[in-house]
């Protein structure tokens, strides 16, 4: 089995369980991950003994590394929109037979139609009869006493709105005076610049106490649900396919008013 992991960070992210359960399913059957540098580490926290593949434009040098494993005989692309991958290691083409014959090969590409991405991730697997089964996520006591020192170090205080935020520099400098006159002024702001120093673990246990979440494109964004954290989603191309709910909520035109009403702030 190959599967194309996604190469965006929240669909990455909300594809962890599919992953997850595919890499347990599959675990005593050779099975790859083709993965963004980016993104495993992250990925390695949640799924540990699966053999992965760092994505990169040399794809001849990939497809040599893949040919020298045992034959790949199911591929899972959950790019949206697809990977050129499957076109590469299979022939592509239309059969329609009747047969008492087993298929021999598969590919399986990913095509959502709805506006709850989440949804289609589960709904892939279980078409194929492979049960869903999410990686175990909790964070302890004593790990949660420590992000509470970190955030205080920080200059957060009892009255303040603690807000973990993954964006760009750029975003972040234009959002900034938002930020500042959310809850009146009474904001502590986690930006990259102070979490980056923070180990995955640490980083999770700091957004399990956030009361807000802000996200352009980040590889939290399946944590922040599983932690039921206040979620807002920037504008982005591919926000319209995650499902809102009353705990995310994606910028449509006033950011500020939209955060204050997500956190009940809003007067």
């Amino acid at each position: 089995m190959l599967v194309i992991a996604p190469d965006t960070p929240h669909f990455f992210s909300l594809s962890i369980p599919a992953m997850y359960s595919l890499a347990h399913y599959f675990k005593k059957k050779p099975h790859l991950f083709i993965i963004e540098k980016d993104f495993e580490i992250f990925f390695r926290y949640f799924i540990k003994d699966s053999v992965v593949i760092e994505n990169s434009k040399d794809k001849k040098k990939i497809l040599e590394r893949i040919n020298k494993r045992e034959k790949i005989d199911i591929l899972f692309d959950f790019n949206y929109p697809e990977s050129p991958w499957h076109k590469m290691i299979f022939t592509p083409e239309l059969k329609i037979a009747v047969s008492d014959d087993e298929p021999a090969n598969y590919n399986i590409v990913f095509h959502p139609i709805t506006k709850n991405i989440e949804q289609m991730y589960s709904n892939l697997l279980t078409t194929f009869n492979v049960p869903i089964t999410s990686p175990p996520l909790r964070i302890t006591k004593k790990e949660k006493a420590r992000a509470w020192e970190f955030a205080k170090y920080h200059g957060h205080k009892e009255e303040n709105l603690l807000l973990f935020l993954d964006m760009s520099v750029k975003k972040f400098e234009n959002l900034k005076p938002v930020f500042n006159r959310l809850n009146n002024g009474r904001v502590t702001l986690m930006d990259n610049s102070i979490t980056r120093m923070l180990e995955i673990k640490e980083k999770l246990a700091l957004l399990s106490i956030s009361d807000l979440f802000v996200s352009e494109n980040s590889i939290f964004l399946w944590p922040a649900r599983v932690f039921k954290v206040k979620t807002y989603l920037l504008r982005n191309e591919f926000n319209f396919l995650i499902r809102e709910d009353k705990y995310l909520k994606r910028e449509r035109k006033d950011p500020l008013k939209e955060m204050s009403q997500l956190v009940g702030t809003a007067k």
